[in-house]
């Protein structure tokens, strides 16, 4: 698994080119109304000017995502700092938030534009990424901000609990039986009403990530709202971004308000 930002869905643009910032599409129903088909060219936010092809032969069919991105972390910095792709759908979805909530960011990477947004929204923020290299670069950026550097399958989100989860670019990284359980393990450490905003496509299938080769899974927005519901969430709302990649925006099932201590 790796720990970064929407690393296999599509931005829209070529590669090396950096994306203007989105127009909101705003909340479709929970159907979804946009669906946006599994890109042709697998995102990562730009490849760095690295061919896909290259870095299959770089890449053994064993390496997990998070060896993988490691591999390509600074590659990945510099495409993925340049690209405000998501930051519109984060603003919005952080401003629902109450200030100061506490908040866990999972595949921070190096925290652009993801991080910079909640934390300007007055957000109190945990994060995790698997990348030492990528966690480096968010340490010398936010060095107020907690981080931790574990994949999510072996981190213990800190040992405490959240108001509100995000997960950006990194469920279908992981294999169908670890999007299972890292659904599961969110919602746990989840409050009564605590949100979860994470990204994945609506169709079931599977690409190769531009960045690194690494084969990303979609399991398809029918499987993801089971799961989501069979875990204790609602599901209130889809949004898709300018790059045509699609959000899930779920709240825990329970109290309707957060507690703001």
């Amino acid at each position: 698994m790796s720990a970064a930002l929407n690393r296999c869905e599509s931005h829209g643009s070529s590669v090396g080119r950096a994306v203007p910032d989105e127009d909101w599409s705003g909340y479709a129903d929970a159907a979804g109304a946009t669906r946006p088909t599994i890109p042709r060219h697998p995102q990562g936010y730009l490849a760095g000017g690295i061919a896909a092809s290259r870095l299959q032969r770089e890449n053994s069919p064993t390496m997990d995502s998070a060896a993988a991105y490691e591999t390509h972390a600074d590659a990945f910095l510099r495409a993925r700092d340049n690209s405000p792709v998501g930051s519109r759908v984060v603003a919005r979805w952080s401003a629902l938030l109450p200030v100061r909530a506490r908040v866990l960011e999972l595949a921070c990477g190096g925290g652009f534009p993801v991080t910079r947004v909640l934390a300007a929204a007055g957000l109190r923020l945990w994060a995790i990424d698997s990348s030492p290299t990528l966690v480096a670069a968010f340490r010398a950026r936010f060095p107020e901000i907690p981080v931790q550097c574990a994949r999510v399958q072996d981190s213990d989100f800190f040992g405490r609990d959240y108001q509100a989860a995000i997960a950006i670019g990194l469920l279908f990284l992981l294999p169908e039986p670890e999007q299972v359980q890292l659904i599961s393990r969110v919602a746990d450490r989840l409050a009564p009403g605590g949100r979860f905003l994470f990204s994945a496509p609506v169709e079931t299938g599977t690409w190769r990530d531009l960045n690194t080769g690494h084969t990303c899974q979609s399991l398809g927005q029918h499987r993801y709202e089971a799961l989501l519901q069979e875990a204790g969430f609602s599901v209130l709302a889809s949004q898709v971004d300018g790059g045509a990649n699609h959000y899930y925006d779920v709240r825990k099932r329970g109290a309707n308000d957060f507690a703001t201590t």
